[in-house]
């Protein structure tokens, strides 16, 4: 017996069902609803985990799409993802999140769009982050994740 089973998705089917139904859904509200955004924009998403979601990104329009994502192993299956014509377009960083940003910050780079996924939990500085990503000088960002567990 898992977790799911206890929780809301015991009654609407089994976890493999509910996380893609969560990753229909996330992209429904974080995408499809932002694309007019995220067309002809620069993007940068922090925790990208193995890189799809850099490449939905791009297919919505991302002229440049940043992907970092701290997990090694995460970046390796994104290595492993086929290209399906979006690859040129997306540039999959293995790094510290903050410290990428404070590097990216130095550079003085600028940024459309920034999405951060599954990361606020793992931040002890808020006010830090949320000042670099200020500092990217975007005109959207977009924070979506676990915020408690109970």
């Amino acid at each position: 017996m898992t977790v799911m089973e206890n929780g809301v998705a015991g009654f609407m089917g089994d976890g493999l069902t509910m996380m893609a139904n969560r990753t229909q859904a996330r992209h429904a509200l974080l995408v499809d609803a932002f694309r007019h955004a995220i067309a002809d924009s620069t993007v940068m998403l922090i925790g990208a985990e193995d890189g799809a979601w850099c490449y939905a990104l791009a297919a919505a329009g991302g002229l440049q799409v940043v992907g970092i994502e701290k997990n090694a192993d995460q970046v390796e299956r994104f290595m492993r993802l086929p290209d399906v014509g979006l690859r040129e377009r997306i540039d999959m960083r293995c790094a510290d999140p903050l410290e990428e940003l404070r590097s990216e910050v130095d550079a003085g780079r600028q940024y459309d769009v920034v999405i951060l996924f599954d990361m606020l939990d793992s931040v002890t500085d808020l006010y830090e982050l949320f000042g670099l990503l200020g500092e990217l000088g975007p005109h959207l960002v977009i924070v979506d994740g676990l915020f408690g567990q109970s």
